[in-house]
């Protein structure tokens, strides 16, 4: 993490635990103690006063004057709370919801001014949902997240995509979210490699109190793709006619990517992009509109699948 944000949950620890030593601050954010003796000169010069309590069972210390004093937020910043509540309502994979809406109305309770939720404003999101228990997807990603800060070992049993369970100890790096699910990076013992697990498909799981030894040369970035979870990239070029034209025009797909308008208001596509099966889905989705230049992966994987779909009709 950032210094900042270190920083800054060291005051919130001290602001909700109240006297903690050098020592259990150092541990809770995996620190050194010189580095937290750092923080405080910092966050001294900042304006923060952090009292020191001598003797066995001092430490530090936070005034109890409100640290949010210092914050003053604007009615324009309390607004956006609000909305943002709203909007993240209708989002289940935002799984501290209920945290981040506590948040917001103590924010709320002790700023001078309060912000009601507008009717004219009121977020209407027209997608497709998931179909989970998100109540026991939140449980499984506190467990895994716990797992992640504590560096605890977990063995799972997962369910793949052809049925089949195994059971696995992995070594939980990170969790993100992907396409409404989120997924749990790790190193799999079974596997002797780094995999991805989606939540959703770890059917039981176990967090055992023996440690692991993080890959300090992990990145992260190294391992998923440019626009998906999938590690296999491939440049993408794609002549598309109207009306899916227009439509990829309107997106932003990769960083790199490049849009060659035709005069038959057609456009040649060029991107960067991950994951063969879902670039595959992505070509298909429109239909007799696309072209595929390149690269060749991909355009075996279309004229293989819409091969299969013909006899499929035939039969």
């Amino acid at each position: 993490m950032s210094k900042i944000v270190n920083a800054f949950r060291m005051l919130l620890l001290l602001k909700s635990r109240g006297r903690m030593q050098i020592k259990e601050l150092a541990e809770e954010l995996e620190l050194s103690e010189r580095v937290i003796r750092v923080y405080r000169d910092q966050l001294e010069m900042a304006g923060f006063h952090i009292q020191t309590a001598r003797g066995r069972y001092g430490g530090y210390v936070l005034p109890k004057s409100n640290i949010f004093e210092y914050l003053s937020l604007s009615p324009k910043e309390l607004e956006a709370l609000v909305k943002a509540s709203e909007y993240l309502k209708n989002h289940p994979t935002f799984l501290q919801f209920d945290d981040f809406e506590s948040a917001v109305m103590k924010i709320q309770s002790i700023s001078k001014q309060q912000i009601q939720s507008s009717s004219e404003w009121q977020p209407i999101i027209l997608e497709e949902k998931a179909n989970v228990d998100w109540n026991h997807e939140k449980d499984k990603y506190e467990q895994l997240n716990f797992a992640i800060a504590a560096r605890r070992k977990v063995k799972i049993v997962y369910e793949a995509l052809n049925s089949d369970r195994t059971e696995r100890i992995i070594h939980p790096y990170k969790l993100i979210p992907y396409k409404k699910f989120w997924y749990c990076i790790a190193y799999c013992e079974l596997r002797n490699d780094y995999r991805d697990f989606k939540l959703t498909r770890i059917q039981d799981y176990q967090i055992y109190e023996e440690r692991f030894q993080r890959d300090e040369s992990f990145r992260l970035e190294d391992y998923i793709g440019k626009t998906s979870i999938y590690a296999d990239t491939y440049f993408v070029e794609l002549h598309v006619k109207p009306p899916f034209s227009k439509i990829l025009s309107e997106k932003i797909y990769s960083e790199d990517q490049e849009i060659e308008q035709q005069q038959d208001g057609s456009i040649i596509f060029r991107a960067t992009m991950s994951g063969l099966p879902e670039l595959t889905s992505f070509v298909l989705s429109m239909g007799s509109s696309v072209q595929v230049l390149g690269p060749s992966e991909l355009r075996q994987s279309v004229e293989e699948e819409v091969e299969k779909m013909s006899k499929n009709f035939l039969n």
